[in-house]
């Protein structure tokens, strides 16, 4: 999404990923694949995640809007996305947000994934889960890493 600023009106509306979005990243074969073939099993596995997610959870939520305004100086702000799984909360465990990312790395690169090693994605879940705390209500919110 572009950011949208309207001068006369003191609005701003932009999209989580353009607060905190990847790195520039060279494009074309990534782990053997074509960036197109990339995309696609990225999308598939981001599919299946949600799937099994709600098959366990009668009440998993998926692509949730989410939409924040706040003042900024002399302006009206909003930030809006789509949060990719919210499981609610189930005394004692608190509400689930997920941020679902694939990536293709070797199984030795892959075992040593932290949330150090892409830390624009533990940004932008910690964005949604400020956001939905705000907006939706889901509050308490657990913060952790879980690879696919």
């Amino acid at each position: 999404m572009a950011v949208h600023i309207n001068l006369q009106r003191r609005t701003v509306t932009l999209a989580v990923g353009d607060l905190v979005g990847d790195p520039l990243q060279a494009v074309g074969r990534v782990g053997g694949l074509g960036i197109w073939a990339r995309l696609q099993i990225g999308r598939d596995t981001h599919s299946d995640h949600q799937d099994t997610q709600a098959a366990r959870h009668a009440d998993y939520g998926r692509e949730i809007v989410i939409r924040h305004t706040m003042a900024v100086d002399d302006f009206q702000v909003t930030i809006q996305g789509r949060i990719d799984g919210v499981i609610p909360p189930q005394p004692p465990n608190p509400t689930i947000i997920e941020e679902i990312k694939s990536v293709v790395l070797n199984p030795l690169s892959f075992a040593s994934i932290s949330s150090d090693t892409y830390p624009h994605y533990r940004e932008q879940l910690e964005l949604y889960c400020y956001l939905a705390s705000q907006e939706k209500g889901l509050s308490p919110i657990h913060l952790m890493n879980a690879p696919l």
